[in-house]
């Protein structure tokens, strides 16, 4: 399994044997909230797109549950939410965002996106790989893919604006979550969970 979020990654973080997290790590004001790797008692991020209540969110997470962080990172605070109310920290996050949150005590993955849709994460599962990127481009350079005709067919821009769920792509191998929504997955590759957490 291959998990990352950005095509030209230049932060890699081997999770367990079969994970890798991969992604850039941007300084925003010399600080490291631009970090979108992170860890938290053992589990681990990768997210992409911009958290506008971050501040607030490591204030909740500290005076409700007295957590602790090292660095203070967005992705160490997501983390920390995450791994405190799983699913359910996800309707806090006010921005637009796409991650992977890998937890190690319950050997699972997290691949979760915001309710407009903005940042899309994209999934892909053939033979024995299993990729999680934000971008089709890094998908393509490790699988050959193949178009989905009935979404070619389809003008699927207009899907969007009549309200359709659509969690299809250009390609057959690849879905995406829906808007709001988040997919559950095992370490090895194998879909646990579908839902929304809205």
């Amino acid at each position: 399994m291959r998990v990352f979020l950005q095509s030209d990654f230049l932060n890699i973080k081997k999770i367990t044997p079969l994970i890798i997290f991969g992604a850039n790590c941007i300084t925003v004001d010399d600080k490291e909230q631009g970090q979108k790797i992170g860890t938290f008692e053992g589990n681990s991020i990768v997210f992409d797109g911009e958290v506008y209540n971050y501040m607030q969110l490591a204030d909740y997470l500290v005076s409700k549950y007295s957590a602790q962080f090292c660095t203070g990172a967005i992705a160490e605070i997501l983390a920390c939410g995450l791994t405190k109310e799983g699913v359910n920290f996800l309707g806090k996050i006010d921005g637009p965002f796409s991650l992977c949150f890998f937890n190690s005590e319950q050997g699972n993955l997290l691949v979760a996106r915001d309710l407009i849709g903005m940042k899309c994460p994209y999934v892909y599962k053939g033979g024995d790989s299993f990729i999680v990127s934000s971008d089709i481009a890094s998908i393509a350079h490790y699988s050959k893919l193949s178009l989905n005709r009935n979404y070619l067919y389809r003008v699927s821009f207009l899907d969007q604006f009549s309200g359709f769920e659509n969690t299809e792509t250009v390609f057959e191998e690849i879905k995406t979550p829906a808007l709001g929504g988040y997919l559950m997955i095992s370490e090895n590759g194998n879909e646990i969970k579908m839902g929304r957490y809205e």
